[in-house]
């Protein structure tokens, strides 16, 4: 049952990584990806 909160929260984590992607400006994206590198 651990192990299955685990995928669930990982998950939960991703869709909200990839819908702030979507909602984030081009220009504060590519200041992000250019801060990461």
């Amino acid at each position: 049952m651990g192990r299955a909160f685990q995928i669930v929260l990982w998950h939960l984590h991703e869709a909200k990584r990839f819908f702030g992607e979507i909602c984030t400006k081009p220009e504060d994206l590519l200041a992000g990806k250019l801060d990461a590198w």
